[in-house]
């Protein structure tokens, strides 16, 4: 269990896929394989997008998840 490395297959499973649409013409901008990817992205922290996603919420006034 642990020091398990799991495979490609398990992580795409494993990760969720995050949808953002600009807020104003409700229109899909660009689809993310995972939370870290968004973070990254979009210089926001790990655990505000966390929040976000379990909340369905708006971030900047300009995406929606």
């Amino acid at each position: 269990m642990y020091g398990k490395n799991h495979s490609i297959d398990t992580l795409e499973k494993l990760r969720k896929k995050i949808y953002i649409y600009n807020s104003d013409t409700k229109e899909l901008e660009k689809v993310y394989k995972g939370i870290v990817v968004v973070s990254k992205d979009l210089k926001i922290s790990y655990k505000t997008i966390k929040n976000i996603v379990n909340q369905t919420k708006c971030i900047k006034t300009k995406y929606s998840l």
